[in-house]
């Protein structure tokens, strides 16, 4: 069995707030970087990520009553329910062809790290005209979702928030996207249990994101995650 050393206090609190979603995205993104080069930062994270998983196993699952989606849906996406719904529909039927091309989409921009500890998830999250187009891929060996943005972007004064979908479920953000090509997203370990089977969306949105913590602005994109 191979011992680690332990780690400071620092890091243990660090390690923890990562755990639990709560580092700011520069932040985890410098504290990715060091777990890639920290077995000992890696084992500390992975006893907590064992912990929360079980935090759940004594919870019975509730099914909540039908008309509870329509009046949620409603309330989030008052214009662009139909249409973002009706796309999510649709990604069933395009499953094989979305496969394909995030397989594609994986090798040209991303280079994953080597440590697997879960599937990849892949997907092209797009526009109905094609007028944005973002591959993006997520790493279960540092929990990273990245997204490499090859057409469109951000109105003037305005800001891409990216938001996992979850059927069921209200949005959960994951963060505003970054004015490069190229923006890294941390994943909790309770989200990245959920991503099969889900979605990614892009919503416009004043600067700095939603004030609200649910979309507020015209959804933009979308793209159902596949599992490699």
């Amino acid at each position: 069995m191979i011992e680690h050393p332990p780690i400071s206090p620092e890091d243990s609190a660090t390690v923890a707030e990562y755990a639990l979603g709560l580092l700011p995205e520069a932040e985890a993104t410098s504290f990715v970087a060091r777990l890639n080069q920290e077995p000992a930062l890696r084992a500390a994270l992975a006893n907590w990520q064992n912990d929360l998983a079980t935090l759940t196993d004594e919870i019975d699952p509730v099914q909540p009553p039908a008309h509870l989606k329509a009046a949620v849906d409603q309330r989030l996406f008052p214009q662009a329910t139909p249409n973002l719904w009706s796309r999510i529909g649709l990604w069933r039927g395009w499953a094989l062809a979305a496969t394909l091309t995030a397989a594609v989409l994986a090798a040209l921009y991303f280079q994953p790290s080597e440590t697997i500890t879960g599937p990849f998830f892949v997907t092209e999250i797009r526009s109905e005209n094609a007028e944005m187009q973002i591959a993006a891929l997520y790493d279960p060996a540092n929990n990273t979702l990245t997204l490499n943005r090859t057409k469109g972007g951000a109105l003037p004064d305005r800001a891409l928030e990216l938001w996992l979908i979850t059927t069921g479920n209200a949005p959960v953000s994951l963060g505003v996207m970054a004015l490069s090509e190229q923006s890294r997203h941390s994943v909790t370990p309770i989200l990245a249990r959920a991503l099969n089977g889900a979605a990614l969306a892009i919503s416009d949105e004043p600067l700095g994101g939603s004030p609200t913590g649910q979309p507020t602005g015209q959804v933009l994109a979308t793209g159902a995650l596949v599992q490699l």
